[in-house]
């Protein structure tokens, strides 16, 4: 190895050395997850980040559409226009593999990402002890997952969406009320 190699070498370490921890879109740290925010991702370090993630088996029964095992099977469902029944009793990377081979098939609907917030709602007051969790966590939520080998933390591409939802489905349930979220998906499923 040259001397031009090593110093480069050195260069390099320095710089991974140097490098601040990443930090989410919202500005938190992954090593702070569950001490002053939650992660709401299946790789998060708490309970409750885990549960919400929509790859987890959390099996509920939307009231208008039926059965789902997991958020994310309902998220493919709804986007492929109401198709694909297998994604109802799929979760995890095992729905998502399934619903990216029907990408091809995706609807476009304004209400889909308000559909998915409203289905996030019904998992969380149906699946056992989830709720109180959510009402007992104080914390601001978050969405974020490492990616690579600099183990970057990368937002989904809607997860604003699913924060601000998950804000407000908490802040609702916490004054043991319905959220707007629901309130308003309830309005156009039933044409009121």
């Amino acid at each position: 190895m040259s001397v031009e190699e090593m110093n480069m070498n050195k260069e390099t370490a320095k710089q991974v050395i140097n490098t601040p921890p990443p930090v989410s879109s919202r500005g938190f740290l992954m090593a702070n997850d569950g001490k002053d925010h939650i992660n709401i991702s299946n790789n998060g370090n708490t309970q409750l980040g885990k549960l919400l993630s929509d790859y987890a088996y959390t099996p509920f029964r939307h009231p208008y559409f039926g059965p789902f095992d997991s958020l994310i099977g309902f998220m493919y469902w709804r986007t492929t226009g109401n198709q694909h029944d297998e994604l109802r009793y799929l979760s995890g990377h095992r729905a998502r593999t399934y619903g990216m081979s029907k990408a091809e098939q995706r609807i476009v609907d304004p209400h889909v990402h308000a559909d998915i917030v409203a289905a996030l709602y019904q998992k969380i007051i149906q699946f056992e002890g989830l709720k109180e969790m959510v009402v007992a966590n104080s914390l601001p939520y978050d969405q974020y997952y490492e990616w690579g080998p600099m183990k970057m933390l990368v937002s989904p591409r809607n997860h604003k969406r699913i924060v601000a939802g998950m804000q407000e489905i908490a802040t609702a349930l916490k004054k043991g009320e319905q959220p707007r979220c629901w309130l308003d998906a309830e309005r156009r499923y039933t044409h009121r």
